[in-house]
Parts: structure tokens; sequence; C-alpha cells
């Protein structure tokens, strides 16, 4: 038979407070039952080309523009487009042939570089831009504020990092131009 040991203590207020001691004390003070584990995820299917070609993975987010009165609708990029504007931020500055592999050097041009995004994220419904790449300075003349809160949202919908805009940043040196011989 367990016997439980109580022991008496003067309480701040001078009055006994009786106290339980083993198994007794610890479910006085542990009276809440343990949570259940997390019932277990079930594996994600294997991707397959079908599968990855079908998803439907590109982002857009409304962003209200009080000053222009409007929502304004922007896109992730997709990966194509996204090398596309990276190419758009760089600028060859020599080019040579080496080993029969042409090497250029190639050099950041941060001109216009929120404008050359954005030009390609602001789009309708549809997905279709409603900037071209002919109308950066048409959308330049507009309050730099707006712009900035706009290609924030479009950096994040496609995945541009603040390192990302480091490296693009820096001097890229002996990249080839397409990885081919030249004739």
């Amino acid at each position: 038979m367990t016997e439980t040991v109580e022991t008496s203590r003067p309480s701040i207020h001078g009055v006994d407070e009786t106290e339980a001691t083993g198994a007794e004390a610890f479910s006085a003070t542990h009276d809440e039952p343990e949570p259940p584990p997390p019932p277990e995820q079930p594996p994600l299917p294997l991707a397959t080309k079908a599968g990855i070609i079908a998803v439907d993975d590109l982002q857009h987010e409304y962003v209200a523009v009080p000053e222009w009165n409007m929502r304004v609708l922007v896109w992730g990029l997709t990966a194509t487009e996204r090398e596309a504007w990276e190419l758009s931020t760089m600028k060859v500055v020599d080019q040579e042939d080496v080993d029969n592999v042409r090497k250029k050097t190639y050099e950041a041009e941060m001109e216009d570089f929120r404008l050359k995004l954005l030009v390609r994220c602001i789009r309708d419904e549809a997905g279709e831009r409603i900037f071209g790449d002919d109308e950066i300075a048409a959308l330049g003349a507009k309050n730099a504020a707006v712009i900035e809160r706009l290609h924030d949202v479009a950096r994040r919908l496609s995945g541009i990092t603040d390192k990302d805009v480091d490296e693009l940043a820096k001097n890229l040196e002996g990249a080839p131009s397409d990885g081919s011989a030249s004739d």
C-alpha cells in the first residue's frame, strides 16, 4: 500500500499549508493532459513532367495604390521572364573569342532597374503585360514611393532576393554569351 506523506509549512500569511509529495503532488500541478501528437501528413506524390507542366504556380497580387485611385495587379515572373529581366540589367562591355568560345564581359546596368522589372510584372487579369519595354520612361515619370511599393511586391512574387540583386550589381566577367562555339 502506498502512503502519501504530507508536510506542513507556514505560509506567507501565517496559516499552515499542507503540501503533498510523490505522485499526488505531480498530478496536482499537472492536471492538463498532454496534447496528442500531430497527425502524420501523407507524403507528396512524386513529380512527373505532365504534373509540373500542368500546375498553375504563377503568383499575382492586387496592390492598392491610393495615389492613383486604383488597384494594380502585379504578377510574379516565370523563370524565362526572369532570365530575360536579368539580362536586361546587364550590358556587354567587352567580348573576345577564347578557344573557339565567345567570351563576353558584362557589367551591371542599374539604370531603370526597378522599372525594367515592373513593366514585366504589371499585368491585366489575363496575365498580359500592360506596359511594353518601350514604355519604361512613362512609368518612370510616376511617384517614386508608389514605384518602390510595387517593385517590392514584384520582387517578392518573382523570388528575387536581396542576395540576387547584390549579385546582379557586381560586374559579371567572362560569362559566355550562349555557351556555343563561335564560327
